[in-house]
């Protein structure tokens, strides 16, 4: 499509269609994050948590050191019906149309950085774990609960999702939680049924000088593999191809693998504490630090009778009010020294004055354990596999049920020690600065004959694997003493090990002025990674893909910076990202190989912006990227989103929210999705985008804390000749119709 085709269709799409919000730059609890800073005074009863400010405080840790960052709840009354659909991440993705299914975003800088992680084969369901950014823990005053249900399609084509999280804090220093997320989907089209179970418990002790925090928690998925339909003409020429019928029905579509499976099981365990040394200060009543007297000379203290004097201390400052430098208060009564004798009997009587003690950090010792573990498995009872595959790099043992049956596993156990200078103990202590020691191991296993095989035909147990060990050494920097000015680096080197010569340095800042005398946040954030390859990028064995090579480090640089305006709801963004030696996978073999023609650029820009009139309201979000090799980093050029909606209030109780969105994307060489790998893997013969817009009408009501959504998805199809796909061979869903509830409990 040429350029000055996609202007009247990106008209078209923010004036007549509708779409939800700002771009979620991340993901969506990133989007929570700045809908909470831009929304103005008078939009602060669109969230159903203004009555519970104060109350409840959400947060996660940060790796290896375990700073308190905030992580904002799912609160607000509208949208709800994009928030909890899986198309709410991003506003153009690849994915198989379940919610425990294979997803990527196609907006660049919303994928994960570590997508070719310790172990790629969570890469697809990064969406489904409960880690960094989603391991949430809570403090709160009263018991807090959080259900969300969603119904989709017919009894065919049901999926239901549930999601369930509860927290309550057992007085005020210990809080317990946890949190499960279900879902199980039938799938539209044949072959295409998924399920998933997500659990998390956890729990933090927070008292004076010690802190500890403790989570444990797993991911199950298992994902019915179709290796999409046959030929896309059944989606955009049916005519052509099913004998001039005009229309088919999912089911009656043909696929090209069944009885197929991939499944894959993530689990977590974390221990994170601290031990906080320090000083005790004394305040009055009024909250003024009370000051010692100074030190008086030899022969004054005989003479006075009172109390010994205490060394002179100074202030406390501001920056102690922190939320994550909670001091330690302890009211006690102090005796006054007595007044001079005046003959007053009532002026005589010693007086008491009520004194509260806090307790100031000045260092703390930290000792972090992470334990992550992940397994995956690939089997089918599908001919059509073998026949497409002829080369078997591991054979197939007499009376097994399923071929290929492969089988592999990771597990990382990683140990912290460290040690930090605490920000704000003294008024010069503007910056929290804190070092680190880390010992890693790892365990890959990667059976070339299953367990039960062997034993039950007496062969020899086999497999390959490794165990990996390295010592990292890194440091963090931090500050949120100034008013209007918040920055964070952290960052480690590997020393010794699988991972020597590794660099991570991430860091970001945050910084509040004047604009036109409009208040305006100017943020910046950036990376450098010298990553060392996972070792099963290296080595790798299975029914049909076997390599064995020595990969090169892969470096990144990333930078980026946004402009947000809360009074006009406004958020503008620019990104661009340089790596040298790149991972990508081959389209003929489908192996990951290194890119070494070169370094890959890739930058983008866009903005989300908000326009309201009485009960009108429309918010929009673009984004523009480009890659300097397509076929390596392929990317659509263009994304738009759109969502006009009327909202208001029924009997001034309930709120009602109707509208339609619309999302589309420019025409783009979209990855193919393999399910042998379960990697997004390049391809250049298939344009996927550029049509109409996908168009999804909703009906949102809230009411009290309960939400409740009705939305008819695809409502285009109806409207416009469907021809929606994903990706290669993996077409949207037709219209259908999706039921979801969303209750929020503060009690």
């Amino acid at each position: 499509m040429s350029r000055s085709s996609l202007f009247p269709i990106l008209a078209i799409c923010c004036l007549l269609l509708l779409g939800e919000g700002r771009a979620l730059g991340q993901i969506d609890i990133d989007k929570q994050l700045r809908d909470r800073i831009i929304a103005p005074d008078s939009l602060l009863n669109d969230d159903t948590d203004a009555d519970r400010h104060g109350t409840l405080e959400s947060y996660y840790l940060t790796g290896r050191t375990g700073d308190m960052r905030p992580a904002p709840l799912d609160t607000l009354k509208l949208n709800s019906f994009r928030r909890e659909h899986i198309e709410g991440r991003s506003i153009a993705e690849s994915y198989l149309g379940t919610y425990a299914g294979p997803y990527q975003s196609k907006v660049y800088f919303d994928q994960p950085i570590d997508q070719w992680g310790d172990f790629y084969y969570l890469a697809p369901y990064f969406h489904l774990l409960r880690r960094g950014t989603m391991a949430r823990y809570f403090d709160t005053k009263v018991p807090y609960t959080f259900l969300s249900v969603q119904k989709l399609g017919g009894s065919n084509e049901l999926e239901q999702l549930l999601h369930a999280l509860f927290t309550t804090n057992l007085g005020p220093n210990v809080n317990l939680g946890g949190e499960a997320e279900i879902d199980k989907a039938n799938g539209v089209y044949n072959n295409t049924a998924s399920q998933a179970l997500t659990y998390r418990i956890f729990g933090s002790y927070t008292k004076g000088r010690y802190e500890l925090f403790a989570e444990v928690g797993n991911t199950n998925v298992i994902n019915q593999e179709n290796g999409g339909i046959t030929d896309m003409r059944y989606i955009s020429n049916v005519e052509e191809i099913a004998g001039g019928r005009r229309t088919l029905l999912p089911r009656d579509i043909p696929t090209r693998y069944k009885s197929t499976w991939n499944s894959a099981s993530y689990g977590r365990g974390r221990l994170h504490h601290r031990y906080r040394l320090g000083r005790y200060r004394e305040y009055d009543k009024d909250g003024k630090l009370i000051e010692a007297p100074k030190t008086p000379l030899k022969d004054e203290v005989a003479k006075q009778d009172s109390l010994p004097a205490v060394p002179e201390v100074a202030a406390l400052p501001d920056s102690l009010t922190a939320p994550t430098e909670v001091p330690k208060e302890q009211k006690i009564l102090r005796r006054s020294a007595p007044p001079k004798d005046t003959g007053d009997e009532d002026n005589n009587e010693e007086k008491d004055e009520v004194v509260k003690k806090v307790f100031v950090p000045v260092t703390s010792i930290f000792h972090d354990l992470t334990i992550e573990r992940g397994s995956h498995e690939f089997v089918s009872q599908d001919p059509a596999l073998l026949d497409r595959f002829k080369e078997k790099y591991i054979p197939k043992q007499e009376g097994m049920k399923y071929y290929p049956y492969d089988r592999f596993s990771s597990a990382t156990i990683s140990n912290t020690v460290g040690v930090e200078l605490m920000e704000g103990f003294h008024k010069w202590a503007k910056m929290g600065i804190s070092a680190f020691a880390s010992f890693d191991y790892q365990i890959n296993k990667q059976p070339l004959i299953l367990p039960e095989d062997a034993e039950r035909l007496d062969l020899p147990y086999e497999e390959q694997g490794s165990k990996l060990h390295s010592t990292l050494v890194g440091g963090r920097i931090k500050s949120d003493s100034f008013k209007h000015l918040k920055w964070y680096v952290q960052g480690h080197v590997g020393i010794e090990g699988y991972r020597a010569g590794e660099i991570d340095v991430r860091g970001n800042v945050d910084l509040r002025m004047k604009l036109l005398k409009r208040d305006v946040i100017l943020s910046g954030n950036g990376l450098f990674l010298n990553t060392v390859p996972p070792y099963f990028l290296e080595h790798f064995k299975s029914t049909f893909h076997a390599w064995d090579r020595d990969l090169k480090n892969t470096q990144r640089l990333r930078l980026g910076a946004d402009l947000t305006i809360p009074a006009t709801e406004t958020h503008l963004f620019v990104r661009a990202e340089t790596i040298q030696q790149p991972y990508q996978v081959d389209s003929v073999s489908y192996q990951p190989i290194q890119h070494e023609e070169g370094n890959v650029r890739v930058i983008s820009a866009g903005f989300d912006q908000a326009l309201r009139w009485k009960f009108v309201n429309l918010e929009t979000s673009f984004v523009w990227q480009s890659s300097s090799d397509s076929y390596v980093i392929p990317m659509p050029e263009f994304a738009a989103y759109a969502n006009l909606y009327f909202s208001g209030l029924i009997a001034k109780v309930m709120t009602l929210q109707v509208g339609v969105d619309a999302k589309w994307h420019s025409k783009y060489m979209a990855p193919y999705y393999e399910p042998t790998t379960q990697m997004f893997t390049p391809q250049d013969k298939i344009l996927i985008g550029g049509d109409a817009p996908m168009m999804t009408a909703y009906a949102n009501f809230h009411l009290k804390r309960a939400r409740v959504f009705v939305r008819y998805y695809n409502v285009g199809a109806q409207l416009f000749k469907p021809n929606h796909f994903t990706m290669p061979y993996y077409p949207t869903y037709p219209s259908q119709v999706q039921f979801g509830v969303v209750v929020d409990l503060k009690n």
